[in-house]
């Protein structure tokens, strides 16, 4: 009686809008798990969870995309499209060339944008402010401002564009895409704000046509400041991060830079400067090398926990900085076993002159613990739920269960369990779940997307978006041997006895599934 009073309790609290933190209501009012909103995957129907209305001030502990929802920097420039804007994907972050990318500026100065279709030359700090200054808004475009950084006190614009926070929701529209006044927004920062915004500004005027070099001065400039050839690891761009600067070029007085440094190096001071009257305000900070990341934040199998000056973090945390003298101690994963007897590996961050390398007396190879069942587990921890959806998009009904094979590949014996080549209509649930569900409403599964599907026979295997991440309740069976001799268990499944442990195997798979699981493992080793 005591349950039925506190389900009837929730239920009247969601109906007169009292939403605890940890759920989200969509606006179509389903309510879902916070955690569920602004992460890159879309649960609401009607996609209020991941719009940009919902998600614009939201903080990420690794990558955001440009609408504001969260991913794990190993998706980025994956190849994959992560976030729904694939702003994970864009070629300014992730082709080399364009990371650095500067539009041509004939006929401006060394530190000045040139307007596309108009004739004219900006200084580079307003590129990407928010505000319009080309007439023909090229300041102000996806393509440049994607990649910004705006820093405290603007507000971010869909596109990219950092707007000085007190111009955003001022019934004035200055961002070119209008999202600076979006009622959403602006009457959940202003109670008495009124959606009666003016069109787009027009530009600021700040633009000046294509100099000749005949210009007459009526009054001397403020002294600028030149950006040293000597900083050799330093990338000095503009405030919003969108522009380098050239090395040797002279940069306004009041203009503030950001300085990034180089790959592999970390910044110790301050990574903004400004110039005042022909002096930079601030040292430059140093770039001190650091010892590689990829390792620990790309490696399933193993875990590490880094160790400097007392400070003790995970390695794979991006305010870890990996300086010279840091200590990794580097452990198998859960679900995962060593290959040798020693199950630890001690790594040094050293320096050599000005790079720094990870330097250990060997290197741990983890590989899956296939085929075994704890005893505190009672199912086939192999075991996964296969969901197609029909009618709807967003109700999946069970169709059979699948084995992990690894943490990116599931093996499906049945070739009526899954007839379709759509994988958006296919997700897998972790473990043995069998009741159908809907996407867009609360359900305790955990889901997996689906990235394609391979037939062979009457057989299967799906290669996932995202991996499996092992435990003790959840792991792979193992692949069937050449000559061993097996008892039979159950359908496709038999075992043997190794080191006085059932250790369960597929009874046997199609050749060329073997060969694509050793394809899709070394892609996405290679890729993650």
């Amino acid at each position: 009686m005591f349950r039925l009073w506190v389900y009837l309790q929730i239920f009247s609290w969601l109906n007169v809008g009292i939403i605890a933190d940890e759920y989200f209501e969509c606006w179509n009012g389903v309510i879902i798990y916070e955690l569920a909103k602004c992460n890159s995957k879309i649960d609401c129907s009607d996609n209020s969870d991941e719009k940009f209305e919902e998600c614009y001030n939201q903080t990420c502990p690794e990558e955001k995309c440009s609408y504001g929802g969260c991913i794990n920097s190993s998706k980025l420039c994956d190849g994959t499209k992560d976030c729904w804007d694939g702003s994970d994907e864009h070629v300014r972050k992730c082709s080399p060339r364009m990371k650095d990318y500067r539009p041509d500026n004939t006929g401006c100065k060394r530190n000045e944008f040139k307007c596309t279709e108009i004739p004219e030359c900006l200084s580079s700090q307003y590129v990407c402010d928010g505000i319009k200054d080309c007439q023909d808004g090229s300041d102000e475009t996806e393509l440049m401002c994607i990649i910004s950084t705006c820093p405290e006190n603007t507000f971010r614009c869909k596109y990219g564009g950092c707007l000085p926070i007190k111009r955003a929701c001022d019934n004035v529209v200055d961002c070119v895409d209008g999202s600076d006044e979006i009622a959403a927004i602006c009457t959940k920062l202003n109670t008495d704000y009124l959606n009666t915004s003016s069109p787009l500004r027009n530009a600021s005027g700040r633009a000046t046509s294509i100099h000749t070099g005949n210009e007459n001065l009526t009054a001397p400039l403020p002294k600028g400041c030149l950006i040293s050839e000597t900083l050799q690891k330093h990338q000095v761009r503009t405030l919003f991060n969108v522009l380098p600067y050239e090395k040797g070029a002279e940069i306004p007085s009041t203009v503030v830079v950001r300085v990034i440094c180089d790959n592999n190096t970390v910044s110790i001071g301050s990574d903004l400067n400004q110039c005042l009257d022909g002096k930079w305000q601030e040292t430059w900070p140093e770039c001190r090398p650091t010892c590689s990341r990829t390792r620990f934040a790309n490696d399933l199998s193993t875990q590490a926990t880094c160790d400097y000056k007392g400070q003790i973090r995970k390695c794979s945390d991006k305010d870890m900085q990996l300086l010279p003298k840091t200590k990794a101690t580097i452990t198998c994963s859960p679900g995962y076993k060593s290959i040798v007897e020693n199950s630890k590996e001690i790594a040094i961050c050293q320096r050599d002159g000005e790079i720094a390398t990870w330097n250990s007396q060997r290197v741990l190879k983890c590989i899956p613990h296939c085929g075994k069942i704890p005893d505190t587990v009672k199912e086939e921890p192999w075991l996964v739920s296969v969901f197609e959806s029909y009618t709807s998009k967003n109700q999946f009904m069970y169709k059979c269960f699948g084995q992990i094979l690894s943490p990116w590949v599931i093996f499906i014996n049945s070739f009526y369990c899954l007839i379709t080549d759509n994988v958006d209509k296919v997700v897998i649930a972790e473990g043995t779940q069998t009741y159908e569900f809907y996407r867009d409403q609360e359900h305790s599964y955990h889901l997996h997307e689906i990235e394609s599907i391979h037939k062979s026979g009457h057989y299967n295997l799906l290669k996932l978006h995202d991996p499996f991440i092992f435990s003790a309740s959840l792991r792979p069976i193992c692949l069937p041997r050449v000559l061993q001799k097996y008892v039979p268990f159950s359908n496709n499944t038999v075992y043997r006895i190794e080191n006085g442990e059932k250790i369960y195997y597929l009874s046997k798979i199609p050749k060329d599934f073997k060969d694509l699981i050793r394809k899709f493992d070394k892609i996405k080793t290679k890729v993650h």
